[in-house]
């Protein structure tokens, strides 16, 4: 039975590669396809705990997945650029991590023509948003730490969204838009339905770590900005879009693909921002 079971995850993990590999190509020469850019940390210290942390691989590669098979090119951006430290529990890899399965994470880790692009990731303050006719905040607990108030973080979500794109982020990476300001002075996500890792997904995630880890808890501070927080029941895919389609939020890693398939599905159907170009 786990011969036949490797020999499945090996079939699959074939055949996931594959589709990778045959990911829309960079150069194509017909209409110009749009471009997405996912955003992690670079925070690797789980607060005071001293636990390795960062961004939650499947919370990026999932929406890479579904956006490149849609025909969509995507870039991949760190605060510090470099290759961002993934979340050891995260990678499919590790014997101690809680994703072993996860087809679509050892795919992307095993094609270089995608797993370049987050070995060498951009350094957020030297991308052009101009470019991105959607960004995405992966999440992570590292987020909590360096994505909240961060002004590279903030000038390409206010770039985004003021030509008329598409802004998310997954669970823990909705600390990005949390202090994001409009041109009128409001919130961002004043007033919107947003999601994110909940308060009862934290609690279960502390009593497992077996100490506080966190500054502040998502859903606490989405009320306090207005946001109308919606969820789902702990670690069940779900997402929330607003503003038109236009702010789109997953609960947690569950609704990586979820989301992915919703901007996907929105980019399509899309005339695209303006100067949003794939260049």
């Amino acid at each position: 039975m786990k011969t036949t079971r490797h020999l499945l995850a090996a079939l699959l993990l074939g055949f996931v590669t594959s589709l990778l590999s045959a990911a829309a190509p960079e150069n194509a020469a017909a209409a110009a396809p749009p471009r997405v850019l996912i955003v992690t940390t670079s925070h690797a210290v789980l607060g005071k705990t001293g636990y390795p942390t960062g961004f939650w691989l499947p919370e990026l590669t999932h929406p890479y997945f579904e956006l490149t098979q849609s025909g969509c090119l995507v870039d991949i951006a760190s605060v510090q650029g470099g290759r961002p430290p993934i979340d050891p529990y995260s990678d499919p890899a590790n014997p101690q991590g809680i994703n072993p399965d996860d087809i679509i994470s050892t795919g992307f880790l095993h094609t270089e023509k995608h797993s370049s692009k987050l070995n060498a990731s951009l350094k957020l303050a030297e991308v052009d948003p101009a470019r991105y006719a959607a960004v995405i905040f992966a999440g992570g607990n590292g987020a909590v730490f360096d994505l909240r108030g961060n002004p590279d973080a903030e000038r390409v979500i206010r770039d985004v969204w003021n030509r008329g794109g598409i802004v998310a982020a997954l669970c823990h990476g909705t600390a990005a838009l949390l202090d994001v300001k409009l041109e009128d002075g409001s919130y961002l996500i004043a007033g919107a339905k947003v999601t994110g890792f909940s308060n009862a997904e934290e609690a279960i995630a502390q009593k497992q770590i077996g100490a506080e880890y966190l500054p502040f808890y998502l859903q606490d501070e989405i009320g306090k900005r207005g946001g109308l927080f919606e969820c789902a029941a702990p670690f069940t895919p779900y997402i929330t879009e607003d503003r038109g389609g236009r702010l789109v939020s997953g609960q947690q890693n569950f609704s990586g693909g979820l989301l992915g398939r919703r901007l996907a599905q929105a980019l399509r159907h899309a005339p695209g921002p303006a100067s949003a170009a794939a260049h």
